[in-house]
C-alpha cells in the first residue's frame, strides 16, 4: 500500500510499492501556496514529481497514485535495460506543466539506449481531470479531432511554417495524423512526430490559440476552461 504524499514531505528516503526506494530530492515552490516533491527512484535518471501541499486532498489522491505507477514502471524498464550491458542508458523524467483548479497536465520524457541498433527518445503528454481523474483525449475536447488539415491550417494561420527539406515537409499531412498534443495557458500545443535519417528528432511544434479554437472546443471543456483558475502553465 503506498504511503500518503504527507509522509514524503517528512522524510528524505521512503520504501513503498514493489520495495522501490524513492528518495526525496526537493520540495518546490510552484507559487505561494503550492508546492510539488520531486522524487528519485534508485538514481538521477528516474526523477518523478508528487504533488504536496497546498493542493487539495482530493487531487492529491487522484494525481500522485497515477505518478506513482509510472514511476515504478519506469523504474522496471530500466532495471531491464541495464541488465544487458552496465553502460546502457535508461533516462526518465516528468514535468508538471499546467495546473489549475480543474485540470492537472504534465509530461514524461524518455531517452533510451538499451542495446539497440540506434537510441530512441520520445515525449508523451497527459492531461487529467482534477475532479474525478478522468484523462482527456483530444476528440474529447475538440469537435475536429480527425480533421487533420483543418488542424493545420489552423496552426500554419497562427505560425510561421517550419521549412521543409528533402525528407521532411510539414505540410505533410501524414505528421499531423500522427501528432501529440499538450494544453497550455492560451492554447493547446500541436507536436508532430516525424523521424528521418538527417532529422532523427521528433518535436516540430504548432500552438493554436484558444481564441482561434474556441469554435471547436467542446462546451463542458470550455466550462472548465474559464472555470479554472490556472496556477501553472510552463512556457517553454
Amino acid at each position: 500500500m503506498k504511503k500518503a504524499i504527507v509522509l514524503l514531505l517528512l522524510v528524505v528516503s521512503v520504501t513503498f510499492g514493489d520495495n522501490i526506494d524513492y528518495k526525496r530530492v526537493k520540495t518546490e515552490k510552484i507559487n505561494s501556496t503550492q508546492e510539488i516533491v520531486w522524487l528519485e527512484a534508485g538514481s538521477s535518471d528516474n526523477l518523478f514529481f508528487r504533488l504536496g501541499n497546498g493542493f487539495s486532498k482530493k487531487t492529491r489522491e487522484i494525481i500522485n497514485p497515477m505518478i506513482d505507477k509510472l514511476q515504478a514502471s519506469a523504474y522496471d524498464d530500466a532495471r531491464e535495460c541495464k541488465k544487458s550491458a552496465s553502460d546502457n542508458e535508461y533516462n526518465i523524467h516528468s514535468n508538471l506543466s499546467y495546473s489549475s483548479s480543474e485540470l492537472i497536465g504534465f509530461s514524461t520524457s524518455l531517452f533510451y539506449d538499451c542495446g539497440g541498433s540506434h537510441p530512441d527518445h520520445y515525449t508523451t503528454y497527459t492531461l487529467i481531470d482534477a475532479k474525478n481523474g478522468r484523462k482527456y483525449k483530444l476528440k474529447d475536447i475538440l469537435s475536429i479531432p480527425k480533421d487533420f488539415r483543418k488542424i493545420r491550417d489552423l496552426a500554419f494561420s497562427e505560425n510561421k511554417k517550419n521549412i521543409a527539406d528533402n525528407e521532411y515537409n510539414p505540410s505533410d499531412l501524414y505528421h499531423w495524423e500522427n501528432l501529440t498534443w499538450e494544453l497550455r495557458k492560451d492554447g493547446i500545443r500541436f507536436y508532430l512526430n516525424f523521424s528521418t535519417s538527417e532529422r532523427s528528432f521528433r518535436g516540430d511544434y504548432y500552438e493554436i490559440s484558444l481564441e482561434k479554437l474556441k469554435p471547436y472546443l467542446s462546451n463542458k471543456f470550455l466550462k472548465k476552461l474559464q472555470t479554472s483558475n490556472v496556477w501553472v502553465s510552463k512556457n517553454n
